[in-house]
C-alpha cells in the first residue's frame, strides 16, 4: 500500500510522553498529517495487534488494520467510506475548528479474520514544545452498545408479535362460528411460531458473538429450504401488500450446511427486503450452483443509498433508526464465521438490489 502524504518528523517532548503514558485510557497523539507520533502500542492493542505494520508513523486506521484503510490506495482517511467514519470526522473537525470533538465510531478490522469494534472517539487540540497536535482518546463501547442494541431489537420485535397474538385472543372471544375460531387459531399458531423464531434469533446472535454457537451439519436441498422461507415469510407483517416468490430459474441441488442457521440468514435478508419494498412490490428468492458452491439470492426493487451501502454489515449500524435492525450484521457474522461462506450485494438502477449468500458445497 502506498501513501503520498508526507510523514512528519515532529516528536512529542519527553515530559509530555511520560504524562500521557501514565493515563489509564487509550491515548494517541497525531501530527498535522494525522499520523500517530505517540501511542502506537496502545492503539494497536485496541485491535489486538502486536507490532506496527510499518516502521514510520501511520494514521490510526492503518494501525488498526481497518478494512477500508487496507483497501484504499492512500490508506486511512482516503476511501469513500472514510467520509462516514466517526474517528475521521472527529479528527478533521477538531483540526479545522481547534476544539474537542466526540463521535461514535464503527470499525471493521483484519486480525485473523474480519472483526468489529464499537468505539467512542474524542479528538482535541494539544500544544507541546511549540507544536500543535491532535490528542485522540479512544474508549471501547462495544459491550454496552451491543447490549442496548440487542435489548431494543428484542423487545421491539417480541412486542410486535406478542401484540398480534393478544389481539387474536381477544377476537376469539367474540368469534361467531367454528369456522372463525378455526381460522383464528391457525393464524395464532403461525404467530406463536414467529414469536419463538424471534426469541431463537436473539439467542443465536448472542451465542454467535460470544463464539459459543454450535454448527450442526446436515444434508440440505436448496429449493426446498428456499420455498420454506418463502412460505413462512408470506405470513410476516412485513409482507402485507407485498408479494414474495421463488425464482422460477432456481436450481435444485444438495449440499451440507447448518439448516437452522441458513434459514435464519435467509429470513433476515427476506425481512429486510420486504421492509425496503413499496406496497405492491415483489421480493424474489432464488438458489443457484456452479458445481463448487451454492448461491442464495434475495432481490427486491429499489436502490440502497450510497452512504448506506458503505456501512452495511457493520456492527450496530441500522437503516431503521437507533432502536432497530441488526439484520445485515448478523447475516455476515453467521455466514462468514460459522458457515464458511461470503455475503455480497449489488444495488443499482440496472440490478435493483440483490443480496447474495455463497456457501461451499462442503464446509
Amino acid at each position: 500500500m502506498t501513501d503520498a502524504r508526507p510523514v512528519s518528523s515532529v516528536e512529542i517532548d519527553e515530559s509530555t510522553q511520560k504524562l500521557l503514558s501514565q493515563i489509564p485510557v487509550v491515548i494517541a497523539m497525531l501530527d498535522e498529517n494525522r499520523r500517530v507520533v505517540f501511542g502506537q502500542d496502545r492503539l494497536l492493542g485496541v485491535a489486538g495487534h502486536d507490532a506496527p505494520s510499518r516502521e514510520e508513523p501511520n494514521a490510526p486506521g492503518d494501525l488498526l488494520h481497518c478494512v477500508n484503510a487496507l483497501r484504499a490506495e492512500g490508506g486511512c482517511g482516503t476511501s469513500s467510506a472514510c467520509k462516514l467514519c466517526g474517528a475521521n470526522k472527529a479528527i478533521r473537525q477538531s483540526m479545522q475548528h481547534g476544539i474537542a470533538v466526540t463521535h461514535p465510531c464503527r470499525i471493521r478490522y483484519e486480525n485473523g479474520g474480519t472483526r468489529d469494534l464499537d468505539l467512542t472517539v474524542t479528538a482535541a487540540p494539544y500544544e507541546s514544545a511549540g507544536q500543535t497536535f491532535t490528542m485522540l482518546t479512544i474508549q471501547d463501547a462495544s459491550s454496552e452498545r451491543r447490549r442496548r442494541a440487542l435489548e431494543r431489537v428484542f423487545f421491539h420485535d417480541i412486542m410486535n408479535v406478542a401484540g398480534g397474538i393478544a389481539g387474536l385472543a381477544t377476537l376469539l372471544k367474540d368469534a361467531k362460528s367454528d369456522v372463525d375460531v378455526s381460522s383464528m387459531l391457525g393464524i395464532m399458531e403461525k404467530s406463536a411460531k414467529a414469536l419463538l423464531g424471534e426469541i431463537e434469533a436473539q439467542r443465536q446472535l448472542a451465542s454467535a458473538e460470544a463464539g459459543e454457537l454450535k454448527v450442526h451439519l446436515a444434508e440440505i436441498e436448496t429449493t426446498e429450504v428456499v420455498q420454506d422461507v418463502v412460505d413462512t415469510m408470506r405470513y410476516h407483517a412485513a409482507a402485507t401488500s407485498r408479494t414474495i416468490a421463488l425464482d422460477s430459474t432456481s436450481e435444485a441441488s444438495t449440499f451440507r450446511s447448518d439448516d437452522a442457521l441458513l434459514r435464519r440468514i435467509l429470513i433476515n435478508l427476506t425481512k429486510n427486503a420486504l421492509e425496503a419494498t413499496p406496497a405492491g412490490g415483489i421480493v424474489v428468492l432464488g438458489t443457484f450452483t456452479d458445481g463448487e458452491s451454492i448461491r442464495f439470492d434475495v432481490s427486491n426493487p429499489g436502490v440502497i443509498p450510497r452512504d448506506v451501502q458503505l456501512q452495511l454489515f457493520q456492527r450496530s449500524f441500522s437503516t431503521k433508526g437507533s432502536d432497530r435492525g441488526i439484520g445485515t450484521y448478523s447475516v455476515r457474522l453467521l455466514t462468514e464465521q460459522y458457515l464458511g461462506g461470503t455475503i455480497s450485494f449489488v444495488s443499482d438502477d440496472a440490478h435493483q438490489t440483490v443480496f447474495s449468500v455463497t456457501l461451499p458445497l462442503e464446509p
